[in-house]
């Protein structure tokens, strides 16, 4: 499989700005929305442990953008 022009991230890992995304979701009133986060990170995949790692710094990262 060929390399693609973006790599999957844990949340605030990557390049998202994602306190511009969710700061923006609550400028439109978007506040009630549901936003999805899919655990694709290669880094952080391949065992339990890893996978719970990247979960837990997703968690923490987009818990303190939450009002």
């Amino acid at each position: 499989m060929g390399e693609s022009f973006w790599k999957p991230r844990i949340s605030g890992h990557g390049d998202v700005n994602w306190d511009l995304l969710i700061a923006t979701l609550y400028d439109v009133n978007l506040g009630d929305c549901v936003v999805s986060i899919e655990h694709e990170d290669p880094v952080l995949a391949g065992t339990e442990d890893k996978i719970k790692k990247g979960l837990i710094l997703a968690e923490r990262h987009l818990s303190k953008l939450i009002i």
